[in-house]
């Protein structure tokens, strides 16, 4: 958020210390309470029709296990806002919805391609998409909050 901490300020507070810490640095975007926030006071600092979006998970895959057991491909914050949703401990084991997420088509083409075919679908098709993103997990949340581009990439035979 503009008027929020910014990763400066944080990287002070730890010092020494930070420089023994990885950290990875993720703007404010539309989730929880965030949603309620202006345009304004949000950075938007990726812009998709000047640079490749990458996924963030690309760099070190991990997943997401929330209180009810579900699991998700990743760690976003706005995973769990989405239909990406692999699977329940209480049904399935870890190792087969790891390799579920491993053998998807769509996340093995943002895992490697990264969200370039997907931003070329919908310029093709002349689908609206936010081109100005705090963070590619933004774009993420659009394309998968619903099955919508699902069935988008279905009707004009994608994969």
């Amino acid at each position: 958020m503009k008027n929020g901490t910014k990763p400066g300020d944080i990287l002070n507070d730890f010092g020494e210390a930070a420089y023994y810490t990885d950290f990875c640095y993720q703007p404010v975007i539309r989730t929880g309470s965030a949603c309620y926030f202006k345009d304004s006071q949000l950075f938007k600092l990726l812009d998709t029709d000047a640079i490749d979006i990458l996924c963030v998970a690309i760099s070190q895959p991990d997943i997401l296990i929330n209180a009810r057991l579900n699991v998700f491909p990743c760690c976003s914050q706005v995973v769990e806002n989405t239909i990406l949703e692999f699977g329940n401990l209480n049904d399935a084991s870890l190792n087969s919805i790891i390799s579920d997420i491993k053998h998807n088509k769509i996340l093995f083409t943002i895992f490697t391609e990264g969200f370039s075919p997907f931003i070329d679908f919908m310029n093709k098709h002349n689908i609206n998409y936010p081109h100005h993103l705090a963070s590619p997990c933004e774009l993420c949340a659009f394309l998968f909050k619903d099955d919508w581009f699902l069935k988008e990439l279905q009707k004009y035979g994608f994969y």
